[in-house]
């Protein structure tokens, strides 16, 4: 009577023999393969790639079109301040205000540049018309690359945070910045002119990091750079804004060199 009883025990699962329990083991453990529900998941990777980040910021830059930048620089009592609007068309058009221990107005409509000077207020309403070189050379500074600046300085970039940032909801990315690389170009901007060479400087003491703050469309928010005593600070908005850049009357317009 017993020799069926065990029969029908074997086959309970549909006529397939059900394997005993490993000795040792509970039935119910499960397969060395399978993932723990409280297991952590992955940690954020400390060595990505900084040029990653940049690249992305910059392509969505070129995407947008055009943008304001209102870009603040702060060393000791010594500052500089600037309202950019540029259009990042083929050719571009741009409008820069640069107050600081000078003042000048440039204006770039379709590639062609003006310079109004405003320096100690010897400024007659007249404009100089910049050559072709000078013109590219002060369009570098307002391209993509040349808006996230010292960014191509980055050796690291931490793990990103969530913020708020200017009412934006940003992803922010702290950077290290290789300072001599930094300085270097941090003295190529706006206002540089063709064939300078920066007057040597010693290596920033302090601080060379760089933090960036980007949308939901990976656009720049704001960018902060330390570099020694200065601050930097760059807050972009009104992302693909129509430049409204003018070109000056024709009766008040140096030609270069005049």
């Amino acid at each position: 009577m017993l020799v069926p009883v065990l029969v029908l025990g074997a086959c309970a699962s549909g006529g397939r023999p059900v394997p005993p329990p490993s000795l040792g083991a509970p039935a119910s453990s499960p397969s060395p393969s399978a993932p723990s529900l409280d297991a952590p998941g992955p940690a954020p990777s400390p060595t990505r790639d900084p040029a990653d980040v940049v690249s992305a910021a910059r392509d969505a830059t070129q995407r947008a079109g055009s943008v304001v930048v209102t870009r603040t620089a702060q060393d000791g009592e010594d500052w500089t301040h600037e309202d950019i609007e540029v259009a990042f068309t083929v050719p571009p058009s741009a409008r820069v205000l640069h107050v600081g221990d000078d003042i000048w107005t440039l204006n770039v409509v379709d590639g062609v540049g003006h310079l109004k000077d405003q320096s100690e207020r010897k400024s007659t309403n007249r404009w100089t018309r910049l050559d072709d070189t000078e013109t590219a050379a002060r369009l570098r500074g307002l391209s993509p690359e040349g808006l996230l600046g010292v960014l191509g300085a980055a050796t690291s970039v931490a793990a990103p945070t969530e913020e708020t940032v200017r009412e934006v909801p940003s992803t922010c990315h702290a950077f290290v910045l290789d300072p001599v690389e930094a300085l270097t170009l941090a003295e190529t901007d706006i206002g540089a002119e063709p064939g300078d060479t920066p007057s040597p400087s010693p290596t920033p003491t302090g601080a060379a990091t760089a933090r960036l703050c980007a949308d939901g469309q990976e656009r720049p928010v704001e960018l902060v750079v330390t570099l020694g005593g200065q601050v930097t600070t760059s807050v972009f908005s009104q992302w693909g804004f129509a430049i409204e850049a003018l070109p000056p009357p024709e009766h008040l317009v140096d030609q270069p060199g005049g």
